[in-house]
């Protein structure tokens, strides 16, 4: 168990989201009829995380069974969730992003999309979601039963080629979404009433960090178990980011524990502060070309604080890195 006490922001964050969790899954019990076409309503980030706050979105994965539901059917489904967040005190998500819209489950698993890098953002995006931090609000058992049926489709080409091959795969895929995830967010300078380059790379050097690095640890450890590893992964993918880095590190070095969690706080500090959000979000490029020199303290203050969280997730992972026996154990880190 992650003991958060003496990190108060992350304690009060837990808090606050754990509640909302609970306010969420009531919610949409009391909808069930409306709500029938989604077999699943998962919150991914901050809320999947457990480290909500007051100006969080639910990030919302949505999956469908099978098609059947009518097309105003599931528009009255996804306006009622949508109802619901913002009764919840959350801001809904972005049109243009991978959590308005709902996906037919079958759509992630269909096994003629294995090594197309062309796929649509929308699948790719939940397919690895589902394992980095999304937390049933309802459809926990189907959603545990996805997990299971998304591990299976990564290690499908390697189910009779070799066993170490097993993961390769889903750590491809992860490598390859942090890369493309961090170009992204790069050159995506648009400035919006709440968000902004500068917020998002407070995020990116952060929270983002972490969630990488829960997944990529999960699936080193998954590695060493062999075949117990398929098992012993779907039972901590229940855990967050955050208790999966605390799960790898604190019975091989509770210093570097320490380190990670007061790194981390002092960046929550200033995330969870509206004051610094405002800052970040007024102060981030508004565009690409002829930009200003871009200065705002306190994004300088959070890549100092970033500097000390890779250096204390560093220091572990890339010892157990290079412990790694294999050479898909050995396959970059995602910092």
């Amino acid at each position: 168990m992650l003991d958060l006490t003496k990190y108060p922001t992350l304690h009060a964050s837990r808090a606050f989201s754990k509640n909302t969790v609970d306010a969420l899954r009531k919610a949409f019990e009391n909808h069930r009829t409306v709500l029938a076409p989604l077999a699943v309503i998962g919150a991914a980030g901050s809320l999947g995380r457990l480290e909500a706050g007051p100006d969080s979105d639910l990030d919302a994965i949505c999956l469908l069974d099978a098609s059947h539901a009518s097309a105003d059917q599931l528009e009255a489904a996804l306006e009622c969730v949508w109802e619901i967040a913002t009764g919840a005190g959350l801001r809904v998500p972005k049109h243009d992003g991978i959590f308005r819209d709902a996906v037919v489950t079958e759509q992630l698993l269909n096994l003629d999309s294995l090594g197309k890098l062309d796929e649509s953002p929308s699948i790719f995006g939940k397919r690895i979601q589902i394992l980095l931090d999304t937390r049933a609000l309802s459809g926990h058992d189907y959603l545990v039963d996805t997990r299971r049926r998304v591990l299976d489709w990564y290690a499908w080409p390697f189910r009779n080629l070799y066993s170490e091959g097993l993961w390769e795969y889903l750590l491809s895929d992860l490598i390859r979404y942090a890369n493309a995830y961090r170009n992204w967010q790069a050159v995506k300078l648009n400035r919006t009433a709440d968000d902004s380059w500068a917020l998002r790379h407070a995020k990116l050097r952060s929270t983002r960090l972490v969630t990488w690095l829960g997944l990529w640890g999960l699936i080193l450890r998954a590695m060493e178990l062999r075949q117990d590893g398929f098992e012993w992964m779907l039972e901590h993918l229940e855990l967050t980011p955050l208790e999966r880095i605390a799960l790898l590190i604190d019975d091989e070095s509770p210093v570097a524990m320490v380190n990670v969690l007061t790194s981390y706080e002092s960046i929550m500090v200033n995330l969870q502060n509206p004051d610094v959000r405002a800052r970040l979000i007024r102060s981030g490029p508004p565009y690409l070309e002829g930009q200003q020199p871009f200065h705002c303290e306190e994004f300088r203050q959070i890549l100092q604080q970033s500097d000390a969280l890779r250096e204390a997730l560093t220091q572990f992972f890339a010892a157990r890195f290079a412990r790694a026996s294999s050479a898909s154990q050995r396959m970059a880190l995602p910092l």
